[in-house]
């Protein structure tokens, strides 16, 4: 994807990313090298297969996300959409962060979910906690 410039910094970030979701939240994790490096691996295969798109995200990685969070489940389904829809990878990607620029926000200020680019709120507002002097 020439659309999409990866660094070397960015596929770092990323493939640690890719590896914590591999895992369910509820297991441990144990970093390895070479996991990261596979992770590293599949990340610029996903990225070269996927298609540039303002699609929603797939039903099938949105079900696998609200079953407990099930992210490996998720990742299973982009291993798929990698050898058949890049549109549905690019999409799916992009809702777990695996694209850089695209990461989302959720805004609770409100009173409904919004998404926002997250480099365009303070980090104190991104996990939730009021800023000071903020107008409520």
């Amino acid at each position: 994807m020439s659309e999409y410039q990866v660094t070397e910094e960015d596929m770092r970030g990323l493939s640690i990313r890719l590896a914590m979701l591999q895992t369910h939240y509820r297991k441990p994790k144990d970093f390895s090298i070479a996991e990261l490096n596979q992770c590293a691996k599949t990340l610029r295969r996903w990225l070269a297969a996927a298609i540039p798109n303002d699609d929603r995200e797939p039903i099938e990685v949105m079900l696998a996300l609200c079953d407990d969070l099930n992210t490996p489940q998720a990742v299973s389904e982009m291993h798929r959409y990698a050898k058949s829809d890049g549109r549905k990878l690019f999409a799916s990607m992009k809702l777990l962060g695996l694209i850089p620029g695209h990461g989302k926000a959720l805004d609770y200020d409100y009173g409904e979910v919004k998404t926002l680019p997250i480099d365009h709120i303070p980090l104190v507002q991104w996990v939730g906690f009021p800023t000071v002097g903020a107008s409520q």
